[in-house]
């Protein structure tokens, strides 16, 4: 025979026996005891997540399982996660899976780290208080390495334009990369940052116009993963002095009674230049040829 009985207390010791009764009269068995289990959360150490160089995000999960619960984690980079602790929050007192999380700084970039989640409980029976700590099993994340950037000397410096040059080195993660510049200390100016990312070291350049001449620019290049951001050390060019373009007007050649082939010589001198000819009649011409823009060269 057997019988369910409930509305017992947890952490409780019970005494019983069974009694069989007939005309004969009542027989107790012998007397025996049991003892509830005590109230106490279950608690999970989750997968890190938001991993990057410096910083991680700890997660857990707990069910105070009707104790008054807080919680904290503790990490550090070895296996026995004690180096370092959160500050402590609360988890509530209900009957259901609670998701904690909690975000860590500081951290070294390339460096593994092991972590748990600790929880401190207790509850009141009966008037008598009783309390515990329990904890998740240890967890470990690596933290990513940062792209490293390196900004190189600017080249084909002229009055209105430049090349800029840098590395980048990805550290196996795909990178984007662009560069800023600036004429001495107003806002920064992005060139270059609609490009697809990099996963191996790479050597970047991009050309610049439409600067002022005989002026000084800072610029840097900049590398940008889920490692972290990576700027270049800043450096600087000037831009050359205003030179204005030479123009020679050539003969004319190909002559029949209607046309004529029209030929110069320019010289931008380092700046974009647009040329025509004008033609006419007399010396006031009155017509111009088709032109060319975006002429560039210093001869």
């Amino acid at each position: 025979v057997s019988a369910g009985i409930t509305n017992l207390q947890p952490g409780t010791t019970y005494y019983y026996r069974i009694e069989a009764t007939s005309l004969g009269g009542t027989v107790p068995g012998p007397q025996m005891s049991f003892t509830t289990s005590t109230l106490s959360p279950i608690v999970s150490t989750d997968d890190a997540t938001n991993v990057a160089n410096r910083t991680a995000t700890l997660n857990g999960t707990i069910n105070p399982n009707e104790t008054n619960v807080s919680y904290y984690f503790q990490w550090g980079p070895s296996e026995n996660p004690s180096a370092y602790k959160t500050y402590s929050k609360s988890a509530g007192s209900g009957n259901k899976p609670v998701r904690v999380s909690t975000t860590v700084s500081g951290l070294k970039p390339g460096t593994a780290y092991y972590y748990t989640v600790l929880v401190d409980y207790n509850y009141r029976i009966s008037g008598v208080e009783s309390r515990g700590q329990t904890n998740g099993e240890n967890k470990t994340f690596t933290t990513l390495i940062s792209p490293g950037a390196a900004t190189i000397q600017a080249t084909n410096v002229t009055s209105s334009s430049a090349t800029l040059n840098g590395t980048i080195t990805p550290n196996g993660l795909p990178t984007e990369w662009y560069f800023e510049y600036r004429k001495s200390f107003l806002t920064w100016k992005k060139i270059g940052a609609v490009r697809e990312p990099v996963t191996q070291n790479w050597s970047a350049s991009v050309n610049i116009m439409g600067l002022d001449p005989n002026s000084t620019y800072r610029f840097r290049i900049v590398a940008k993963n889920i490692g972290g951001t990576a700027y270049g050390p800043e450096m600087s060019f000037k831009t050359l002095p205003f030179v204005l373009p030479s123009a020679t007007t050539g003969h004319a050649y190909n002559i029949t009674k209607n046309s004529a082939t029209l030929e110069g010589i320019i010289n931008p001198q380092g700046s974009p230049v647009s040329c025509w000819f004008q033609y006419g009649p007399t010396p006031s011409y009155g017509k111009a040829s088709t032109g060319q823009t975006g002429i560039i060269g210093t001869s």
